[in-house]
Order: C-alpha cells, then structure tokens, then sequence
C-alpha cells in the first residue's frame, strides 16, 4: 500500500464522528512535515510506508537541552540540528519513504509499551462484524516497537495486558467493550472502500490515560501473534470466520 493510499484511509476514516478522536495525525516524511510535527510534539515516530514487522522505526524527541535524541532498535543517539536528524534517517533507509506521527505515549506493563492486534470479521453474504480475536504485543526491554521478533518481546490476552497495565483500575474496566466498539466501527466505515473485504487486522494502542488509538488497519493480517498464546481458541476461530 503506497503512502498516499495510507493517508487518504487515514482522511477517510476520520470523516466518521465515531473513529476521528481515535486516528493519530499522519502525514509524509517530508522535512517540513517533519519540522512541523517535531515542533509540535517534541516526540515523533518514523515508519517506512511499505514496513512491517517495526522494521525501520525511529522515535525522534525534543530535547530542553537543545539536542534531538534519535531512538532506533534499542540504539540511541543524540544529534545537534533538525537538518542531522532528517539526514540521518534518510541515509539509513534509502529504500523507503516514510510517515511522521506524534509518539502515541502507550500504556505499559513492568515498563515497556504495549499495543494490540485486533481482528475484526464478518461471514459471506453478512454486514455483520465481529471481534474474532485479540492478542497484546509487549515491547522487549529497551524498544519502541511492539513487535515481537524484533524486540524480543511477549504476548499475552489482552484481558491480562489491560489488567497488569499502568493504567487506572476506573480506565482498566471500560477497555475491553471499548476496543470491540471501535473495532467493529472501524470495519464497517472501511467497508464503503473496500466492499468485498471480510477480515481486518486493527493495530491499536491505548495511551497512558486510557484512550484508545487505531494505529493500522490491515487488510491482509498475520496470525502469527495467536499461535504465541498458550491457548489456540483465537486463532481456531479465527480460521473458522475465514471459511464461512
């Protein structure tokens, strides 16, 4: 998916009063996108437009001392200018476009982020969507990405995320009906652009104060996260979804 598809569903989903609070600002890595958002933010994420997996992912910060801190794998350093920072991402992804963000500050369990993989589905013939399954991805120490592989991170039920998160207990309650919600809400606005689509894959995240973002919807997800849990119900049924 090119950049420019990505931010026009991006566009799209935002016209919908239900999912706008939900949908981070994204915009191309151009260095006045750049500067603006950084200006705004002080704490921004890079992502190759074509990436999967957290290959590639930068984290920029503001820093009072003047210095931008660049946080990429579990590798920071610290530069001196914003021209330094643009080139410096540059030279490392040559291959890639990419999309600024302002850092989505995620809950965290024992201190690392954590976000989740929501898949969302409907039969043949239905305009019903259900939640089909929901797994949390933790970060490995040191990281800012959320893949597993990457990091050396975990997985666990989501239930068990929300309930060993930083989060408030008043916040924790609220969750798990909320993430279904905008799950199925999600779906059924895409379903106007892509009418024959029957399964997505919701990256989602929920921030130190509880508020739920959509950080990706895919339309081809792995269910590689599933088959990490112990307990293979999810992924059992989420296979049954696919052939009904």
């Amino acid at each position: 998916m090119s950049g420019a598809e990505k931010i026009r569903k991006n566009e799209f989903m935002k016209q919908d009063d239900r999912l706008r609070p939900h949908i981070p600002v994204t915009l191309k890595a151009t260095p006045s996108n750049f500067r603006e958002l950084l200006d705004k933010y002080s704490d921004i994420i890079f992502k190759p437009i074509n990436g999967s997996r957290g290959r590639n992912v930068y984290r920029v910060t503001s820093l009072t001392s003047g210095q931008y801190r660049i946080h990429h794998e579990s590798n920071i350093v610290h530069v001196y200018t914003k021209e330094e920072v643009f080139n410096r991402i540059q030279l490392h992804s040559r291959t890639h476009d990419y999309l600024v963000q302002p850092r989505i500050r995620l809950a965290k369990i024992n201190g690392r982020p954590f976000d989740m993989r929501v898949i969302v589905q409907r039969k043949r013939n239905s305009k019903k969507w259900k939640v089909t399954g929901k797994v949390a991805k933790v970060a490995g120490k040191g990281y800012i990405v959320t893949n597993i592989t990457r990091s050396g991170g975990t997985v666990r039920k989501v239930r068990t995320a929300i309930r060993q998160s930083s989060l408030q207990p008043s916040k924790k309650r609220k969750l798990l009906p909320a993430i279904n919600r905008l799950a199925v809400a999600t779906a059924s606005r895409l379903k106007k652009i892509y009418p024959s689509q029957r399964i997505y894959g919701l990256d989602m995240g929920v921030d130190k104060t509880g508020h739920l973002w959509i950080i990706e919807a895919n339309r081809r997800p792995a269910m590689s996260h599933f088959l990490k849990l112990r307990d293979r119900t999810m992924y059992r049924r989420i296979r049954r979804w696919k052939s009904k």
